[in-house]
């Protein structure tokens, strides 16, 4: 209302004055100054809220801004957790190559993770001490541990290697041929019947010169060898399973070159 008010004053004064310019009240020509004026108040609120167009708080098209940065759009996010994993992608400075930077860039995006060097106060360690490490059952909730309640969970393995994303590979299923016996023209043999997909699991470097390559993004808190410095156990991140592949993302994408990156996170 109150740009049509101040639009329709500007449209009156680009007339001249005098009685044969000034319309009636409720005449033809004071509605239709009424509709240009509510026609340009809707411009002027279209080119107002293209101020906007870069903030990721505020954009009003916030899907080509996420597809501008690469941040991938996921439906089971809601608006401002999406803004919110914007943000850092598009005020981003010139990454560092550290894992300091990459501590900022997940502070940033609201995941209440840590980064740790291999070490850094003393000798890298084998990275699967961590990478294997077996906890201790552990109740998610409730009182009864029994099998197959889901409320319970017991001696997970400690971590996860991420290197350049997921890499799958495709298996043949079961190989199928139909009724087959001598003289059957019908029969088939060679036949798969499915495909499936197997991830690839990457190994644990085992060559000490290549563990100082091997940083980790887990809980906050890790214990450390007060005599050598060494990393003895890292507590479990946990991140909330929509935002695994974002977590992922992040990780790939400002980690320093040439390294691996062992996540001790549970998806919840």
């Amino acid at each position: 209302m109150a740009d049509h008010t101040f639009l329709r004053r500007a449209l009156d004064l680009i007339f001249p004055k005098g009685p044969p310019y000034e319309p009636d009240i409720d005449g033809d020509m004071s509605a239709l100054r009424d509709g240009d004026a509510e026609n340009l108040a809707d411009i002027r609120e279209d080119v107002q809220s293209l101020k906007y167009i870069r903030n990721p708080a505020l954009t009003p098209v916030l899907s080509d801004l996420e597809r501008e940065f690469g941040v991938n759009f996921q439906d089971t996010l809601t608006e401002a957790e999406r803004r919110q994993l914007l943000k850092p992608e598009v005020y981003k400075r010139k990454t560092t190559g550290s894992t300091g930077d990459l501590q900022q860039r997940l502070d940033d995006g609201g995941f209440d993770l840590t980064v740790y060097d291999n070490s850094p106060d003393g000798p890298a360690i084998d990275p699967a001490i961590i990478l294997q490490q077996n906890f201790q059952m552990q109740a998610a909730g409730g009182t009864n541990y029994y099998a197959g309640n889901t409320l319970a969970y017991a001696a997970f393995l400690g971590g996860d290697l991420l290197v350049n994303g997921r890499v799958f590979e495709q298996c043949r299923g079961i190989l199928g041929a139909g009724e087959v016996w001598a003289g059957n023209t019908n029969a088939v043999a060679g036949y798969y019947d499915n495909y499936f997909q197997s991830e690839i699991e990457y190994p644990i470097p085992t060559d000490p010169d290549s563990w100082p390559f091997v940083f980790f993004v887990g809980g906050d808190g890790a214990d450390i060898n007060p005599a050598t410095g060494e990393l003895i156990s890292i507590p479990q991140g946990s991140v909330p399973s929509n935002k695994q592949k974002l977590l992922e993302d992040l990780i790939l994408k400002f980690k320093p070159l040439f390294t691996w990156c062992g996540l001790i996170v549970t998806y919840t």
